[in-house]
């Protein structure tokens, strides 16, 4: 056993304690900037959880494609219940657990093995993380005023993605893929549309967020926020991914024309306002929880069948 696999568990607590205390460091340094949090107009709060929501139905969709291209059926309302839960996890816990109470539901419910779950999940998360490249792409040509080239642009960048033969190109070039030769069959145009509703949830969260706390942004830069947003869920060591994301931005906030400060109060109201959102799931989320036992909480299981 690694000693990274050893303490893993040790190194996620250390960094969510060093990303806990930078922020309190800053928040105590910069305590005016946070009065910008009592000047949130309802109308703004009510657009930030309505994206917040968004978010959660096109993961509920994510669960639903993955059971569907396996050629099996389950009630929207019970995916949504697992998404709930999960997202719950996702929040409070480390390395986005809700994706494994997600693949143990499929495995125990649907019968869809955990290879193929995880590799529908490579899939999905390729295609997101494309789709943000292409919103950080039209940024660029954003500057410039030619809107007919920035059509043709965003048309063939899209292809790939529309494209279904991109899965068997995708698993034939990668070599970590072969051994999920039977993902040739997933629909990646589902797959990637459903991605577009979590992008479009996400530009409202964001762009709301920063506009709520008077940051001034425009169209390029909140597209590179939103795709910076997407590209860090690769890195979410920490609950939440908390930190890490912030970080991320940080390095970008000059091609977005945006300081720390506006970084750091939007991420912090978006958060504040996830936890309405959960209080407004958490009731479905804790039914399936006590209802659904035999899937629900049972990740261990799950993580030894990985290793």
């Amino acid at each position: 056993m690694s000693y990274v696999k050893k303490y893993k568990k040790l190194i996620q607590i250390l960094a969510f304690v060093l990303v806990l205390f930078l922020f309190s460091f800053y928040a105590y340094n910069n305590r005016s900037e946070f009065n910008r949090l009592t000047q949130i107009g309802l109308f703004d709060i009510f657009l930030i959880i309505t994206g917040q929501l968004t978010i959660l139905f096109s993961a509920a969709l994510i669960l639903r494609e993955v059971i569907v291209q396996n050629n099996k059926n389950s009630k929207l309302v019970e995916l949504l219940k697992v998404t709930a839960y999960s997202s719950l996890v996702n929040f409070f816990g480390f390395l986005q657990g809700g994706v494994g109470i997600r693949a143990v539901f499929v495995k125990t419910k649907q019968s869809i093995s955990y290879k193929s779950f995880f590799g529908f999940t490579i899939i999905q998360y390729l295609s997101l993380f494309y789709i943000s490249f292409i919103l950080i792409i039209v940024s660029v040509f954003l500057s410039t005023d030619n809107a007919f080239l920035i059509i043709i642009i965003i048309m063939l960048l899209c292809a790939p993605v529309l494209y279904q033969g991109t899965v068997s190109l995708i698993v034939d070039k990668i070599s970590y893929l072969k051994k999920y030769n039977s993902l040739k069959k997933y629909n990646i145009k589902n797959i990637s549309l459903i991605n577009v509703i979590q992008i479009i949830g996400s530009l409202l969260v964001y762009g709301i967020s920063l506009h709520a706390i008077g940051a001034n942004i425009d169209i390029k830069g909140l597209l590179i926020y939103t795709a910076i947003g997407q590209f860090s869920l690769a890195f979410a060591i920490t609950p939440g991914a908390v930190g890490i994301r912030e970080g991320l931005l940080l390095l970008a906030s000059s091609r977005m024309g945006i300081g720390i400060n506006d970084i750091v109060i939007a991420s912090t109201l978006e958060r504040l306002l996830l936890f309405v959102t959960f209080a407004i799931i958490t009731p479905v989320a804790f039914a399936v929880k006590n209802n659904k036992n035999n899937y629900i909480g049972s990740t261990n299981t799950m993580e030894d069948k990985k290793g």
